[in-house]
């Protein structure tokens, strides 16, 4: 058919979007890359007593405070990737809610990084929100998305991520009086259990982000195979047309039925030769008059 092109199909949501969900993955990792090698190259810091926002004061402290920033900015790119993939399985409205949800913790985080904790107060605001919003948000994201049914491993996974996440943040309040928590000296295994905590919180983004992933991947393959049998259908359609076209012969192909085969077929023995009416007459009076004898 004219003007078909094979090979080229239309580019779907899936297709533009899904790197974005790796954004849920590159955050936490740019992240906790960050305090790793901030924390092992700083001398007298113990990851064990004190916290991560420490290394964003005194010495190479604007490199953490990046490392918060750009970890931020990484994570609302996955969280923008990961609702556009879930737009084609829920409603507007509860996308809506779990992308606000998701992204409190970035805001947080965001505003830990331009307010370290040279100002206290302003920082704590925003390790709270980073830290207290993936309970409400786990939850009422979970119980969304659980009801799409290629979603439903990931909703009861949240579901149970949501109480964990209560659990580890406890046990870091309780890890050290609050005094302690908001000093840069530290102590006890204060480190350690915001650490955990953050771990844990980044490991569900990035399961988030990578289950995008693979749902855009498995999508495009789908719309892929729908368009090759759609080509494939109308190339049959169109060859078809052309051969029953009037006025135009049917080639014998391994596609034309038997039957018509056989009318295009030329006779076995002598060729057909085309007679006018005059020849077929005169035949058939010289037959009349000159019978032929049979051979004795």
């Amino acid at each position: 058919m004219k003007g078909m092109t094979r090979g080229v199909r239309p580019v779907s949501r899936a297709d533009r979007t899904h790197w974005l969900a790796l954004g849920a993955v590159a955050g936490p990792f740019t992240f906790v890359a960050a305090w790793l090698a901030l924390g092992f190259v700083r001398p007298g810091y113990s990851i064990v007593r004190q916290s991560v926002s420490v290394l964003g004061v005194g010495h190479d402290g604007d490199l953490m405070n990046v490392a918060f920033v750009l970890g931020a900015l990484l994570l609302f790119i996955g969280v923008a990737g990961i609702i556009h993939v879930l737009r084609e399985s829920i409603a507007l409205k509860p996308s809506l809610i779990c992308a606000a949800l998701l992204a409190l913790p970035a805001v947080g985080m965001l505003w830990a990084g331009i307010f370290n904790m040279d100002h206290r107060l302003l920082h704590g605001l925003g390790a709270g929100l980073a830290f207290g919003a993936p309970i409400l948000g786990f939850a009422v994201v979970g119980r969304t998305i659980r009801r799409a049914g290629a979603w439903r491993i990931v909703g009861n996974w949240l579901l149970f991520a949501s109480p964990l996440t209560l659990v580890v943040l406890i046990g870091f309040l309780t890890s050290a009086p609050l005094s302690v928590i908001q000093s840069v000296r530290g102590g006890g295994v204060l480190g350690l259990w915001e650490r955990a905590l953050i771990i844990e919180v980044f490991a569900w983004y990035s399961i988030l982000g990578w289950r995008a992933v693979r749902a855009a991947s498995s999508s495009s393959g789908r719309r892929a195979g729908g368009c090759r049998h759609n080509a494939s259908r109308m190339a049959g359609i169109s060859g078809e047309a052309l051969k029953t076209q009037p006025g135009r012969p049917i080639r014998a192909s391994s596609s034309v039925p038997d039957h018509q085969r056989e009318k295009t077929r030329a006779p076995r023995g002598r060729p057909r030769r085309n007679l006018s009416g005059w020849q077929v007459l005169r035949a058939l009076t010289d037959s009349r008059v000159h019978p032929r004898s049979s051979a004795t």
